[in-house]
């Protein structure tokens, strides 16, 4: 069992997410959809993030036409035209580590044993057989930049036992930290 707050958690970080590394200009808002049918996009980038305690899958939906082209250059500071097959399937690939591994960090923050997966890309199809993995907890969102619909996403967790946890408050960093690198 999810506990309440433990789905509030997940719903915050993963909205959290979705801004921060798909929205560049400040116009974003995550607006929940309500059933899988609602959700567009051929194809989806599916990575998962694993604890001893829960297994969830982060779907990122996209088709590859030329609004996705140009969202995916504009993210990634290219022209449209100069990007190849090869260029847009890393840089699907790489929205989707970013989104997922912003998510994977702030859940490190409670979970003191998390993994990421690396990303596949999956025909949306493999996306209506979630109800196999017998998740406890579903969410399918869209972010959208200035009002337009720009980017489909699905949680889907499944847990161990009962599954509730609060995130600690975020770290406050330094400003005069910002820029180096610390080695180990």
């Amino acid at each position: 069992m999810i506990t309440p707050r433990a789905r509030d958690g997940f719903e915050r970080v993963v909205r959290e997410s979705l801004v921060a590394t798909l929205s560049r200009d400040g116009g974003a808002e995550v607006l929940t959809v309500e059933r899988l049918g609602e959700v567009q996009g051929t194809h989806v980038v599916v990575l998962s993030v694993a604890s001893y305690r829960f297994r969830l899958l982060m779907g990122l939906y996209f088709s590859r036409d030329a609004s996705t082209r140009e969202r995916l250059a504009r993210l990634h500071g290219l022209e449209p035209e100069a990007m190849t097959e090869q260029a847009f399937d890393d840089a699907i690939a790489e929205c989707g580590n970013l989104f997922c591994g912003t998510f994977n960090r702030e859940l490190g923050r409670a979970f003191p044993h998390v993994g990421m997966s690396t990303p596949n890309v999956l025909r949306r199809s493999a996306i209506e057989h979630l109800g196999l993995l017998r998740c406890g907890h579903v969410r399918h969102l869209l972010l959208t930049n200035h009002g337009q619909p720009a980017w489909y996403a699905t949680l889907a967790v499944s847990e161990q036992g009962t599954l509730d946890f609060e995130l600690p408050p975020a770290p406050a960093y330094a400003a005069d930290a910002a820029g180096e690198l610390e080695f180990f």
